[in-house]
């Protein structure tokens, strides 16, 4: 793996989806993450979990930006309350 380089694995098992990263999640990369999510929100996805264990960079300053892919995840919440 590159540094600066985001690996995105997606384990889907009975409509659950687990997103594994690996690399770094900064400003340059999560807009991959927040397409994936995306692209699993609009195919109706239920729920999904993300694994952070393989991560070896987190800038949440970066990444706690409001974007589509967290109103998406908000309202996954709000409808299974």
């Amino acid at each position: 793996m590159r540094p600066g380089e985001l690996l995105l694995d997606d384990k889907s098992r009975d409509g659950s989806h687990t997103l594994e990263l690996a690399g770094e999640l900064d400003i340059a990369t999560a807009p991959d993450l927040e397409a994936t999510i995306l692209s699993l929100c609009v195919d109706g996805v239920g729920e999904i979990v993300l694994d952070l264990s393989k991560l070896e960079l987190v800038d949440s300053a970066d990444c706690a930006r409001s974007s589509p892919a967290k109103r998406c995840v908000r309202n996954m919440a709000a409808s299974s309350s």
